[in-house]
């Protein structure tokens, strides 16, 4: 859409707003699988040091994801901003041409 110099900035939101809201259901829902598996890795006995460790990984790795979903956001933001001002431009041109 941008390449094309398609200037809706409405659509540009909109879908800043559908990614936002999708990486927040996966936050939410990869938080809650996390929490939810510690009765299986703590109360099963299976004493392996693998399943520890990758259960402990999985919060930091989530975050770290999680951190440059926040900054694709931020740039999705900033593009519908940078849409928005050239929509009012164009439509500022378009009304010198036509007086």
């Amino acid at each position: 859409m941008y390449h094309r110099r398609l200037y809706w900035p409405r659509l540009y939101y909109l879908s800043a707003v559908c990614y936002t809201l999708s990486r927040l259901v996966v936050l939410v829902l990869s938080l809650w699988t996390w929490i939810a598996m510690y009765d299986s890795v703590a109360t099963l006995p299976h004493h392996s040091g693998l399943v520890y460790s990758l259960w402990l990984v999985l919060l930091p790795v989530n975050l770290v994801l999680n951190f440059t979903q926040v900054h694709t956001v931020i740039s999705l933001f900033g593009i519908a901003r940078s849409v928005a001002k050239r929509a009012k431009q164009s439509e500022g041109c378009e009304k010198c041409e036509t007086v």
